[in-house]
This record gives C-alpha cells, structure tokens and sequence, in this order.
C-alpha cells in the first residue's frame, strides 16, 4: 500500500477534482474535506469519505475545525467556519467527536494566500495524534472551487 503525505494528496485533490484512492483512504491521524465557496454542506463522497476514516479508527476521539478564506467579514466566516465544522461532526455518526469549532479565516500552509480555495477546509483529528502534525491526510473535494 503506498502512503500519501499531505501535500502530495493536496495537490493530486487539487490538480484532478477527484476522490482519492482507497489505499489513501486507509489513514489513522486526520482527514481535510474542501468546500466551495460560501458553502457548509457535505456531498455524498465527502460524507462517505469522513465516515470511512471514522470507520477506520474504531474507538478513537476526534476534534473537528472548520476554516474559511478571507473573502467576506470576518463574523460571516466564523459562523460559516462553525457551520461546515457541524457538518462534518454530523457525518461522524457512531464516533465520539470530543469537539467541533468554528477556526474562521486561516491561511493553509503551502497555498498562495488568504484567498486560496484551499483554505475553505474542514479538518478532522485523531485525538491520539495530538499536535496537529498529521502523518497522512485524506483530501476530497465537495464541489467545484
């Protein structure tokens, strides 16, 4: 099984539009769902995504920061960030999500700004895995950017 790091599932989500493999699937420390523009909801592969990572990791406690980009004012994209971290917490269903926070505005490492579409993320993190250093990371997309 080949093991993905973060920013080469980054940009393959980014470059292709698509799902990754399942092999990329099979991970223990976060998952990152990308949202267009304005939007919280999760589409069928994001939610179907976020549950099979759940499903992977039977037991475990997750925390789950929704994130937006610059675009809007800044009490708009905290509740925006809050509102597509419920979602995915949502999707998590038979999973003990032990918290759900709105993060706003934050610019992702390695994209070209605050208004880089990557930045419109959920991100949702094994608790064992403390620290946000993710070992491996599953990126799908819900929409088009």
């Amino acid at each position: 099984m080949k093991i993905f790091t973060k920013s080469a599932l980054l940009a393959s989500a980014l470059v292709t539009g698509l799902a990754l493999p399942a092999a990329a699937q099979n991970l223990q420390c976060g998952v990152v769902i990308f949202f267009p523009s304005g939007q919280n909801a999760l589409g069928p592969s994001a939610s179907a995504a976020v549950q099979a990572f759940a499903s992977a990791n039977p037991g475990a406690s997750f925390t789950v920061t929704g994130y937006t980009d610059a675009p809007g004012s800044a009490a708009a994209n905290a509740a925006l960030s809050q509102r597509r971290a419920q979602s995915v917490a949502a999707a998590m269903t038979a999973t003990n999500v032990s918290s759900v926070v709105g993060g706003g505005e934050a610019t992702r490492p390695g994209t070209t700004g605050p208004n880089d579409p990557a930045n419109r993320r959920v991100e949702v993190v094994n608790d064992a895995c403390a620290g946000g250093l993710y070992q491996t990371t599953t990126v799908t997309r819900t929409g088009p950017f």
